[in-house]
């Protein structure tokens, strides 16, 4: 038909809509922090496509993130992608729990005041942690402080020593801008054997000072707590 005098006089014409199949929404993703709150913003955001009218399943945005377990979703029960271009899910993930165990002896394995200094504690993934051991008459502890964060139940045992003892202290020092090595503080029991040996670590960029020691190393003949310094400076 070329001319509109030859149209047929009356026709029904229909239109028909099909879902779009690239409808877009957004998944947001929550984690817990250590403290058990949900942030405010989420800790990470996708854009996601699909058909308008359709469920969006949810065990398929399910993301895996290191100490955390998916808990719950926004909103809940089934949702659907709307035309409009607005659905976002919000995904929260919880934080694991470990435990943290402390036990206090002394070296002839009893338990330091029948044991009521112990600790049994239930740490969020993550969650660091500092223990100070106990002041104890007559002894002294190996460990004068528990710290660390809590990645997997851990069991940790501080030995008080009631024989003659003193600390061997060592603490390292850099140039501004490079990580010192954690400080040494570790007990030794006095005695014509009590020897001791560490070495200075090696340290990228960096080396040991005039009159530094490479390795710390002496004998404990007295019950008299030893402190030494090891400084590096940039290497030429």
């Amino acid at each position: 038909i070329t001319d509109a005098k030859d149209l047929p006089k009356s026709r029904d014409y229909y239109a028909i809509w099909e879902p779009a199949t690239d409808t877009p929404y957004v998944v947001e993703h929550y984690k817990m922090d250590v403290k058990g709150k949900y942030p405010v913003n989420p800790s990470e955001k996708e854009g996601k496509e699909g058909t308008t009218g359709t469920e969006i399943i949810v065990d398929n945005l399910v993301k895996t993130y290191e100490g955390l377990t998916f808990d719950t979703v926004s909103p809940s029960g089934t949702i659907l992608i709307n035309g409009e271009q607005t659905t976002v899910v919000k995904m929260y993930y919880a934080r694991e729990t470990v435990t943290l165990d402390i036990n206090y002896i002394f070296n002839d394995k009893t338990k330091v005041d029948g044991g009521d200094h112990d600790i049994h504690e239930v740490l969020r993934y993550g969650q660091s942690y500092i223990y100070i051991s106990p002041d104890v008459d007559d002894a002294k502890p190996d460990l004068t402080e528990v710290k660390g964060i809590g990645k997997e139940n851990t069991v940790i045992t501080v030995t008080y020593y009631k024989d003659p003892a003193a600390y061997v202290n060592i603490t390292y020092i850099t140039p501004t801008g490079i990580k010192s090595p954690d400080p040494i503080k570790e007990l030794i029991v006095v005695g014509p054997n009590a020897s001791y040996s560490y070495e200075s670590p090696d340290i990228d960029g960096c080396e040991l000072t005039n009159g530094s020691l490479a390795v710390v190393e002496g004998v404990m003949v007295d019950a008299v707590d030893a402190y030494y310094t090891v400084e590096y400076g940039l290497k030429k």
